[in-house]
């Protein structure tokens, strides 16, 4: 069984998705599952999404979970629900990871999953446009927080944690 699951709600992102599934497939460790849920979207974007990856011949379990329309919240916690794994991160469909995100959250994993239950990681913001890809990424140094100095950080907005950063 893999340690880590990730969880793309999926509603009205067949421009995205594509991209966002194609980076997932990219990974340089494929010991993780994906769970796509429908959160009963009415364009191509699961056949999209299921497209990409049979034409990328992934090597991770992959599996759609289908649901009535109930937005990103619910569609994530339906895929946690569904997560076999430990650890869970949320990707949203118009993002794109870097190509060693797995390979460093396990790293971390190997490191630290006996002490924390959270991994918070930073993230870049890039735009779509062509000069400006595939941006320049730098894996930090690992540093370790306590729940009140993250807690203290977010609270002051000296730091700011979002959903595809964090891993649970």
């Amino acid at each position: 069984m893999c340690r880590i699951s990730i969880v793309m709600p999926v509603y009205g992102v067949e421009k995205y998705i594509r991209d966002s599934v194609r980076s997932i497939c990219q990974q340089t460790l494929q010991d993780f599952e994906l769970i796509l849920v429908n959160d009963d979207t009415r364009d191509k974007s699961i056949e999209v999404a299921l497209n990409e990856l049979q034409r990328l011949k992934t090597r991770f379990h992959y599996e759609v979970v289908n649901q009535k329309n109930s937005g990103v919240s619910v569609a994530r916690n339906t895929g946690i629900k569904h997560a076999r794994a430990d650890w869970v991160i949320c990707i949203d469909p118009d993002d794109c990871i870097h190509s060693r995100t797995i390979e460093f959250l396990d790293s971390c994993l190997n490191e630290y999953e006996k002490d924390y239950n959270l991994i918070w990681f930073d993230y870049q913001g890039v735009s779509i446009i062509p000069e400006e890809w595939p941006p320049k990424i730098i894996f930090p140094e690992i540093e370790v927080f306590s729940k009140e100095q993250i807690l203290y950080s977010f609270l002051i907005r000296s730091v700011k944690l979002i959903v595809p950063a964090v891993l649970v």
